[in-house]
């Protein structure tokens, strides 16, 4: 990656990047309308993964048997969640702690264990902080987005009581498009050599943050 690259990417976390792009482009491919008709109908005569496998190019057993749990399945429930429901997630973590969602799947007929475990964690975790996003969290969401762009999961250990999909969203609906209205020249300092120096510290993150917030709103600064 050239110098230019790794200042743009600096700069903005979420720029393209050539290893971006590439992780991308190794991932695996996306499924047809087609295919998921066939492997309906291929489920229907058998659950050897490895054989309906040989139909999908390019898509492993493993891939496939995913596909079909997490998507194609027509037993999975996608509607709204039910009192009784929440309730049987509750009472299993206070037993078991939030873990085993496999076995907890098992008690709710059509969810599946990722539905479950988001269920819990974003929803009905008691810890979940659901009040306003304070300037010190915004401050840690952007230098951590920085420092190692968007694995929300991982943000959101930083941010106690955020749940990795709030973080998200704080992200996504807010201090991104206020950073990215910010021309660089505002949103940077530059150095005599005319290098750009980003700007990384908590504290001129919570000056700029301010300033970005306060032009959003017309307010007037405080000198």
């Amino acid at each position: 990656m050239n110098q230019e690259s790794d200042s743009a990417h600096e700069l903005n976390p979420l720029a393209p990047t050539r290893t971006r792009n590439r992780t991308k482009a190794m991932g695996p491919a996306s499924w047809t309308p087609e295919e998921d008709k066939l492997l309906a109908e291929l489920v229907q005569h058998s659950r050897d993964w490895s054989t309906i496998a040989k139909n999908f190019p390019g898509k492993t057993n493993r891939q496939v048997l995913a596909h079909w749990n997490k998507v194609v399945n027509p037993n999975i429930v996608r509607g709204s969640w039910t009192g009784e429901e929440d309730q049987i997630i509750i009472d299993w973590v206070a037993k078991n702690g939030p873990s085993q969602w496999s076995s907890l799947a098992e008690l709710l007929p059509g969810r599946i264990p990722k539905q479950c475990r988001e269920r819990w964690c974003n929803r009905l975790d008691p810890n979940i902080n659901r009040s306003s996003w304070t300037q010190e969290e915004d401050n840690i969401l952007i230098t951590t987005m920085k420092q190692i762009g968007p694995k929300w999961a991982e943000i959101a250990r930083r941010l106690p009581g955020r749940t990795d999909n709030s973080v998200k969203n704080r992200w996504n609906s807010t201090l991104k498009r206020i950073m990215e209205r910010e021309s660089l020249r505002k949103t940077n300092t530059v150095n005599t050599d005319n290098t750009i120096k980003p700007i990384d510290t908590l504290e001129q993150n919570r000056k700029l943050l301010e300033q970005m917030l306060r032009r959003q709103q017309n307010l007037p600064q405080n000198k």
